[in-house]
Parts: C-alpha cells; structure tokens; sequence
C-alpha cells in the first residue's frame, strides 16, 4: 500500500516541482541589486532586512502604509528587493493585530504574517527561494531578523533522535465527554468555521527573554497568527482563538516531553491546569517556552486519534501541547496542534526500523515531504517548510497539488477531528 503512495507523492510532486519551477522562472519578481541602487522614488514601504544581527526598523506605521498601499518592499541582506502583496490586516484580543501578505516563491505564493504588540513585532517572511526569515523583538527591545527554523532547534543531520508525538496510552478516555459526543453526532459534511479556543501557557523564561509579559504575549499571538494563516492556505475550515493567557513556572531543564507529561498530569504544584481549561473552557492548552538546552526537539504532544481511531478517540485529556520558540520555527505551535487533531508526520517518519507505520486519527492523516520542501506536519530538513497541511486537491499548493488523495491529506483528516476536539470543553455546545 505504501509503495503506491509513495510512487502517487512523487508523481504529485513532479507536477508541483513543474508548476513551482515556471512560476519562479518567470514570475520576474525578485530584483537583485545592491541596497543603495534600489529605487526610493516608489514610495513603497520597505522593510531592510539586515544580517550579522543588526537590528531593523519596523513598526506599526510602515506596516500602515504598506496596507494602504497593498505592496511591502523587502529587502534582503544580499541586496535582492522583492514585493509583498498585502491581503488584509487582522486584529485579535490584548491589542496586537497581524498584517497578512503573500509572497511570490520557488514553491509556490507563500503567506507573510506580521503580528505588532504594544512594545513588540514579530513575523514569518517568505523569502523568492521558498525558505523565510524570522523577526523576534528582544528583550533589550531590538528588533531582530535570522533565517527561519523548523522542527530541530539546532544545526544537525537527519532527524531528530526523539519524536515530538506520543501515542496516547488505551483505555483512559474521558467517559462523560464521550457520551456528550454520542448524544450529537459530528456534521462531517458541515464546511462552516470551527472555532477551537486555545489556553496559552507561558514560562518566566520566554518573559525574560522578550523583557516584558506584554512582549511575550505579543509573541504567542503571533504564533497563533500563523497557524491560523496555514489553516486558510490549506483551505481547512479551523480557527485557533486564544482564550487566555497565562503564566506558569514548569522547571526550564525538563524536555518537551517531561513538559508534556506535566500537563497531561493535570497538575504541578498549586497550578491545575484541568481547572484552568475548565474555567477558560479551552479545547487545548499550550505552553509555549524557550527550547531547552537539554532537548533535541522543538515540541511535544499527543498523537490524538493515533491507530486511525479518528473522532471517537480524541481525548480532551490529550488536548496539551508543548512550542518552543526561535531557534525553532514558527509553524512549531501549529505543528503540535495539528498532532493534538489527530495529524502525523509523512509516511516515512512515521515508519519505524521494522516497517511498523505509526498511524494518526486516519487512515490519510500523512503529511507530504519531497526532496524540495515539506509540508506543515513534516520536518523538511534542509527543504522549504511551507505552511500548509497536506492536501491532494489540484490546486491544494498555489496550482498544484500536496497530497495523494486517500492516502496523504491531513486536511481533510483535521476538517474531520475539528467539530469533536472545539467540543473538549463546554460539550455538546458552546455559546
């Protein structure tokens, strides 16, 4: 079975390595000249991209122009200016707002996103080649811009020696919830927005590290920015609303996966976080922190659904998981909520020495990883890590498709898991 859909994924990544390629070759859009020869009568606003660890210049005004003019000017250390399209700005709670745009690449139009605080800016910026640059605020109030991450936090070969997925344990489901989904059964054909309300659990570590709570917040709406951009690009029908936002002192030196099991336990000290969830009627909480030395990964969480038990086996027990911010990309938290809805990594990384394949909540819930880039739920190595989930529909990637179609298609997968996990609090509705 595996051998066909291996033999289908390179298939359809012929057709997008095809498509992709035209549309670089052509698209005439990236200019490369030095900074000083490029045009400043435009007017366009233009973000300069420094490198050796200049702070830039960035802040809510340039991003108002570039709204009202629907262009951004990047351009990077190397001297290549290339335009962004704006699409639309979004405001969201705690007043930070995000600017949306979209970025011509190698592998295909690429969303930009950059989210402003009071005292803070964070982005993710494709770049022509396909790969993005971060932005982070420091915490001496520098703004900052590195080549963008992915799933391992630090420079090395191959994969990661631990995975950022644990198969939940059998047999401890939460019966009343279970019940409450039985007495109303899942619309699957229903396309209407599902909100999912994510708890935000932050360290004292990630504060000191943006110099302010206000900073960190900024930070973590920005990663939910993200996610729920890759959400619309891959045309899934999720919507991520952080619901609260709060600080909690998990020990720096446990890894990820310590991490997770604390949460999982439901409580750590005086901290409860069952009772937090409850109170804030979270479907998920995430606790978002700076990598630990220790670690070889970027997250942690559960393989909700895992063995293909789909809805019925997504538990609200499982709905904790572990970001790490830079050096980690910014698709991490998404990445792991994705894992909590039941997605798994491509086929490959999900199979063990023995050919054991570790399913997600279906029998498709793969993502799709080619020599050239990979999609949201792999780790691309030193590909492009776009930010889509896996999907077979024609035009499912900017034109073409990533994703084998009943066997490589985590959005579908997470369309279906949406309705039960937005139920893991206040069942079987929420106001």
């Amino acid at each position: 079975m595996f051998r066909g859909a291996v033999a289908c994924t390179l298939v359809a990544a012929a057709v997008g390595f095809a498509v992709w390629g035209l549309r670089a070759e052509f698209a005439g859009e990236a200019v490369r000249a030095p900074v000083s020869q490029i045009p400043a009568e435009t007017g366009l606003p233009t973000l300069r991209l420094e490198s050796g660890g200049q702070g830039i210049h960035l802040d809510a005004a340039m991003a108002r122009r570039a709204l009202r003019d629907g262009t951004l000017e990047v351009v990077l250390p190397d001297g290549t200016a290339y335009p962004v399209k704006i699409e639309r700005q979004e405001t969201h709670g705690g007043g930070h707002w995000s600017l949306v745009g979209r970025v011509q690449t190698a592998v295909g139009a690429q969303s930009m996103v950059l989210t402003f605080g009071g005292n803070a800016v964070f982005g993710q910026v494709p770049m022509p080649d396909g790969h993005a640059m971060q932005i982070e605020t420091e915490g001496n109030g520098l703004i900052t811009v590195a080549p963008a991450r992915n799933l391992v936090p630090r420079s090395q070969p191959g994969r990661p020696a631990t995975p950022d997925y644990r198969v939940p344990p059998g047999g401890e489901f939460d019966t009343q919830y279970f019940k409450a989904v039985a007495d109303q059964p899942l619309r699957l054909d229903d396309g209407k927005p599902v909100r999912i309300d994510v708890l935000a659990l932050y360290s004292p570590e990630l504060v000191a590290r943006r110099g302010s709570v206000a900073a960190a917040k900024t930070q973590i709406a920005h990663l939910i920015a993200v996610a729920n951009q890759a959400h619309r690009d891959s045309g899934t029908r999720v919507r991520l609303h952080m619901i609260g936002a709060q600080e909690v002192a998990i020990p720096a030196d446990l890894t990820n996966a310590q991490a997770l099991d604390v949460l999982t336990a439901g409580r750590y000290g005086d901290i409860d976080f069952e009772a937090l969830r409850d109170k804030t009627a979270a479907d998920l909480a995430a606790f978002i922190r700076p990598v630990s030395e220790t670690d070889d990964t970027c997250g942690a969480s559960w393989l909700n659904g895992a063995h293909e038990q789909g809805e019925a086996g997504l538990d609200p027990a499982h709905g904790y998981v572990v970001a790490n911010v830079s050096p980690c990309g910014a698709y991490v938290l998404a990445h792991e909520i994705g894992h909590a809805m039941g997605a798994a990594h491509d086929i490959a990384a999900q199979t063990d020495a023995d050919g054991v394949v570790t399913y997600g909540a279906y029998p498709f819930s793969f993502d799709l990883r080619t020599p050239m880039f990979g999609t949201l739920m792999t780790d691309p190595g030193e590909g492009r890590w776009i930010g889509r989930f896996s999907n077979p529909h024609p035009t499912a990637c900017d034109g073409a498709p990533c994703g084998v179609a009943g066997r490589i298609d985590n959005a579908r997968g997470i369309d279906l898991a949406a309705p039960a996990v937005a139920r893991f609090r206040d069942p079987p509705t929420r106001n």
